[in-house]
């Protein structure tokens, strides 16, 4: 999530990683970007979602397990508020998600 569609800083980021077998998730990986000195790995993620079928309720769970633990590395800045970022966090986290567990790809 950045204002510009050129040259500017992330105001958050999110990667996601999913191996599927069978409709359930057998691993998932996700990392927060934007949100701290260095990228954030949500080990909360790959707890909820483990041999799981991905449904909308465990991917918001997810994604707001993400956002918690962002929250204390978000400060305000010139940029935007850390209030729109730590929500924002949420949002990305679980359309990262959501494009992991479809596609269904390696980590």
């Amino acid at each position: 999530l950045r204002w510009r569609s050129a040259i500017d800083f992330p105001l958050v980021s999110a990667a996601a990683a999913a191996v599927m077998t069978k409709g359930q998730v057998d691993r998932v990986r996700l990392v927060l970007g934007g949100v701290g000195p260095a990228p954030l790995v949500i080990e909360e993620a790959d707890a909820l979602l483990r041999r799981q079928p991905p449904s909308e309720y465990l991917l918001n769970q997810a994604a707001k397990a993400a956002m918690k633990k962002a929250e204390g590395g978000i400060a305000d800045n010139l940029i935007a508020p850390a209030e729109y970022r730590r929500r924002m966090t949420a949002v990305m986290a679980k359309r990262a998600l959501e494009m992991a567990v479809k596609s269904g790809g390696t980590l």
